[in-house]
């Protein structure tokens, strides 16, 4: 057999096999494509970590180029990100290729080899990826979304710190504010009413606000709330606020009022969003008949706010699957991917 320089494999789900079946006392390839999807391998008996560690232990530079879930077929993908293995998926439904490379690779020739391929709307905004290669940090090679994915950034202040994925202890101080902040780079047009919520649960009796409002220094705009949370029973909280001026971002703030005796607390806040008000969306496309093909257009073009309003509508005149798996594909492209059920999607944009 003559020396191979790449090797494509694609065989729905038994690239593993194929591999493990290579002739490799004849000679390992320069470069390896094959295609990874849990969804198809796992009743198949392996996983993506199975086939990326098989290459990764022939001494193989493994790279995973990540794709979102797949709605359905007949209509485009979308890319995710690209990353240096090991990592691990942003979506467990996640699917996309592995590329191997034999020899030494200069990530940034890859990078640019790879941006040179995307196409990428100009009036999305870049969010960082688990791992970027391109700064000095290693985690991930090109950033996830060219789909335009809004994320949180979170700005808590000290009395807070971090224990686990959505869990905070706060410590109790004599302070002015006490503030967990997250903010999310959106920007704001004036005439735009918004809406943006949260669940929080906290294993002591304590007093917070929570509010949904502008971040940045221009005039203060938004609504607040005030709850008392006993120990162990989570709450929901939606806010809405119609803003008349233009932001750069927005922000949903927990401030702590009152801890009775001092000491710690453990927060735990998930279910984060933050959207234009289906209302202010029904009334900017001017109240029109909504059709399946509209929103699919509308979610290719990336205006996914408007995409996921008229899958809601349609969802609300025929409660079909379909409906209900593309609302929520494009709530997850808005940063709202939290919401697992098209129910409590519904229960947090429409209130029902």
């Amino acid at each position: 057999m003559p020396a191979v320089d790449f090797l494509k494999i694609d065989t729905e789900g038994h690239d593993l096999f194929v591999l493990q079946g290579y002739p490799w006392e004849r000679g390992k390839p320069v470069v390896i494509e094959c295609e990874f999807e849990d969804t198809k391998t796992v009743p198949l008996g392996y996983t993506f970590h199975d086939l990326a560690k098989f290459l990764d232990d022939k001494g193989y530079t493994v790279y995973v180029s990540e794709w979102h879930p797949i709605i359905r077929y007949g209509i485009r993908h979308d890319w995710h990100a690209l990353m240096r293995y090991p990592c691990e998926l942003a979506d467990p439904k996640g699917w996309g290729n592995l590329l191997a490379f034999r020899d030494p690779i200069d990530d940034q020739s890859l990078v640019a080899a790879v941006k040179k391929v995307l196409k990428a709307s100009a009036r999305v905004a870049v969010k960082a990826a688990a791992n970027p290669v391109y700064s000095p940090v290693s985690k991930a090679l090109v950033p996830a979304s060219l789909s335009g994915e809004p994320t949180f950034r979170f700005e808590p202040s000290p009395h807070f710190v971090q224990t686990a994925p959505n869990q905070w202890r706060y410590t109790f101080a004599e302070a002015k504010q006490k503030l967990w902040i997250a903010v999310m780079n959106q920007p704001v047009l004036a005439g735009q009413e918004w809406v943006g919520g949260l669940r929080i649960q906290a294993d002591r009796s304590m007093t917070v606000n929570v509010s949904l409002g502008r971040h940045g220094s221009t005039d203060y705009e938004g609504a607040a709330q005030r709850i008392r949370l006993a120990p162990g029973v989570a709450q929901s909280v939606k806010l809405g606020n119609p803003f008349g001026k233009t932001h750069a971002a927005l922000k949903l703030q927990v401030e702590v009022l009152e801890l009775p005796g001092g000491g710690s607390a453990n927060l735990k806040v998930e279910e984060l969003f933050i959207a234009v008000s289906p209302a202010a969306v029904k009334q900017s496309l001017g109240y029109q008949p909504f059709t399946l093909r509209e929103a699919n257009r509308l979610l290719r073009d990336g205006e996914l706010t408007n995409a996921l309003q008229i899958y809601l509508d349609l969802y609300e005149q025929r409660p079909m699957q379909i409906y209900a798996d593309n609302a929520l594909y494009a709530a997850r492209r808005l940063g709202l991917g939290r919401f697992d059920s098209i129910d409590k999607l519904r229960q947090s944009l429409l209130g029902h």
